[in-house]
Order: C-alpha cells, then sequence, then structure tokens
C-alpha cells in the first residue's frame, strides 16, 4: 500500500474513496486509489492485493492461535 495523504478534510464533509484495477498479473491485482471529499483530492495512490483461495484461507486463520 502506497499513499499519500494531501490534504485536511474539514469536520462536517464527506469522504469518497474510489480504487481502479489496473493491472492483473496473474494472482497479483494492481490498483490506484483516490479519497476525495467536497472540495476536491485528499489522497492518492497505488495498491497491490493477491487473489488466494477463500477455503484455504479460511482454513490456515480458523487454525491460528490453536
Amino acid at each position: 500500500l502506497n499513499i499519500r495523504h494531501t490534504a485536511a478534510t474539514p469536520v462536517g464533509l464527506t469522504v469518497t474513496a474510489e480504487a481502479e484495477v489496473i493491472a492483473v498479473n496473474g494472482r497479483e491485482i494492481s490498483f490506484t486509489v483516490t479519497a476525495r471529499d467536497t472540495v476536491g483530492e485528499i489522497g492518492s495512490g497505488t495498491h497491490k492485493r493477491f487473489a488466494v483461495d477463500a477455503g484455504r484461507f479460511q482454513t490456515k486463520a480458523d487454525g491460528r492461535g490453536k
């Protein structure tokens, strides 16, 4: 996760966030991310995630700490 926070949002304004898939390379998924308030952009950056098998992930998570 690589995000820059570029402006403060005053209390009471609405903040929205948007993520767009920009590349898929095998299991790796790359996104651009942007956050805005009603005045303009307050942050942006990039993010990468990997697709996982949900069943295997849940089994591993369930066994944590046991």
